[in-house]
């Protein structure tokens, strides 16, 4: 299956704001599951990972974020590979958002609706990419900062 990012909408078919039902009929049931305090549903497929959480526009959980390990190399951003070379895709995304913020070992990218880990350290076995929602990141930027690539 091909995961293609589409800014804000999902990856291929995996959509954000689907519901978990959604899911499951593309990727099957998950490995695992985990329930957070605050409500939030965390979800596992092999190397995928989606966190549903409350959402207006919906009466249940909803995918809020999709994220994807460096074992799942179907993922693609503008017919570019993520984790083919990431050095050479992080030279090329950086530059497509107006205002990267790098804190945490995140690097947000949230004119694209883009998260990040591995790729600013060049770290293959913490590479992640992510997708989510307008407006999941607005209340969680304490400790970021803006980001430019070291010349």
């Amino acid at each position: 299956m091909d995961f293609p990012l589409e800014s804000y909408i999902g990856a291929g078919p995996l959509k954000l704001l689907a519901g978990k039902d959604a899911f499951t009929a593309l990727l099957g049931p998950p490995d695992r599951t985990r329930k957070r305090p605050s409500g939030e549903q965390l979800s596992w497929n092999a190397d995928i990972f989606v966190k549903f959480t409350a959402h207006e526009s919906a009466d249940g959980p909803v995918a809020t974020e999709i994220y994807f390990g460096p074992d799942c190399t179907t993922v693609s951003w503008q017919g570019m590979p993520v984790f083919g070379d990431p050095k050479a895709f992080l030279e090329q995304i950086v530059p497509a958002d107006p205002a990267p913020l790098h804190g945490l070992g995140i690097l947000l990218l949230r004119g694209l609706g883009i998260a990040m880990t591995g790729f600013v350290e060049n770290h293959r076995e913490d590479l992640s990419i992510g997708l989510f929602v307008k407006g999941h990141w607005d209340n969680d930027l304490d400790g970021m900062t803006p980001y430019s690539p070291r010349g």
